[in-house]
């Protein structure tokens, strides 16, 4: 491509530019300009008439101005930049700032995130009062293709294309009037987010590399028992430094308890032993012989005293009765239920705690305190001075108090105590 050619473009591109920053129409003949450029390039090329290219181009650059005025992603960020003496105010375009208005200049670059289309931001250099739009970190815009932007930098903006011009990571912008990138780094903004910009003594332009990476425990020697963890000695037994209560010990940096049947919970009739729950009865899978009875696991003879007390001689869970042949033998009675009550059956039965304490309790059969533990029609006859008696129908011959408790026609006889 010729000199002139070349010339020529860059001409239109600064047209372009100046119309984008502001520059005032009325003093260009773009028709003129356009046509004069293009009959040029029409010589060099040797394709087409001056005419043709000149309307062509003129189509084309005015369709390329609406496509600038209506195509909304890059009318965020577009600033006031002074006005024109007709009174028509004067914009930047995104990512660019004002820098005079009195003279509607524009210049590359951002004051702040409002310089900046909607998915990028202002990044600056420290201590510097301008910079670069970017990408925002994480923007769902991005194409799928191109998952790391970090590090692209903006260098102008194509006016063809409607889009602002990009240097890929590890490259800076070198002319943002030519939208020229080249290899290379002014800062970290332009290497990718994993790399820095490495600069040889005295260069304005440096390289991107990745960043060093050191070992904080490099050079760092640590005793026995002893490792090195983010540049420190730290000893390698958990328990270093863990102060236990008495009864505890320290196992894998935890205190716990030296207690087997710590927070063990056992059921109702079971104890804990070298943390297993065990029957707290040692004679609860013992059986033994008419005439025995079991003690601490054991089985043997035993004789007791039917005297209706916790020391009638028997275990806490067996009360002392009378055998067929009327011995004293230690019963194992079926327990009361949950209210303390029993079922009277045919003959009435009560609970042993209803006059014994110390015992079980336990359900004593053909035994009474009162009526209610008597089946129904029958009565509770006790003696005077006995803690319990026995249930009664009131028939002929029945123990009795009193002519109530008699059947229709019988009285209760005074001297033989009895129905008659």
């Amino acid at each position: 491509m010729s000199h002139t050619k070349i010339k020529h473009i860059i001409s239109a591109l600064t047209i372009s530019t100046l119309f984008a920053c502001g520059g005032e129409p009325a003093s260009i003949n773009n028709d003129t300009t356009m046509s004069a450029d293009m009959n040029q390039t029409t010589s060099d090329m040797g394709s087409q008439t001056s005419t043709d290219m000149g309307s062509t181009m003129n189509s084309d650059m005015s369709s390329t101005q609406n496509d600038m005025d209506t195509t909304t992603p890059f009318q965020t960020g577009m600033t006031s930049c002074g006005a024109l003496p007709t009174g028509e105010a004067i914009e930047c375009q995104p990512s660019q700032y004002c820098k005079d208005s009195t003279l509607n200049q524009c210049e590359l670059g951002c004051l702040s995130d409002m310089n900046c289309p909607g998915n990028e931001e202002c990044n600056k250099e420290e201590g510097r009062n301008t910079g670069l739009c970017q990408r925002k970190a994480g923007d769902a815009g991005i194409p799928p293709d191109e998952p790391n932007r970090t590090g692209m930098t903006e260098c102008g903006f194509n006016v063809f294309e409607n889009s602002t011009v990009e240097c890929q990571p590890s490259q800076y912008c070198k002319d943002s009037t030519l939208n020229q990138c080249e290899a290379g780094c002014l800062s970290d903004m332009n290497c990718p987010g994993d790399e820095i910009c490495t600069k040889e003594s005295g260069r304005s332009v440096g390289t991107c590399s990745a960043k060093p990476v050191t070992d904080p425990c490099d050079n760092v020697t640590c005793s026995a028992g002893e490792v090195c963890s983010e540049g420190s000695c730290v000893s390698t037994d958990p328990c270093d430094g863990v102060t236990c209560n008495a009864g505890e010990v320290c196992s894998e940096g935890t205190c716990v308890s030296t207690d087997p049947c710590a927070g063990v919970s056992c059921g109702a009739g079971e104890v804990c032993q070298q943390g297993m729950c065990v029957s707290n009865d040692p004679c609860a899978t013992v059986t033994c012989n008419s005439g025995q009875v079991c003690e601490n696991g054991t089985c043997v003879v035993r004789s007791c005293v039917p005297n209706g007390t916790a020391q009638d001689g028997c275990a806490t869970n067996q009360i002392c009765g009378y055998d067929a042949n009327d011995n004293p033998v230690c019963y194992e009675l079926p327990p009361c239920d949950a209210q303390g009550e029993c079922d009277p059956g045919v003959f009435g039965a009560v609970c042993s705690s209803e006059f014994i304490s110390g015992k079980d309790p336990q359900c004593i059969p053909e035994t009474c305190v009162d009526d209610t533990h008597c089946p129904a029609s029958q009565y509770c006859y006790r003696e005077a001075g006995f803690p319990a008696g026995f249930c009664e129908t009131g028939e002929f011959g029945s123990f009795c108090n009193t002519n109530s408790q008699c059947q229709a026609g019988l009285e209760c006889d005074s001297f033989t105590g009895t129905c008659f």
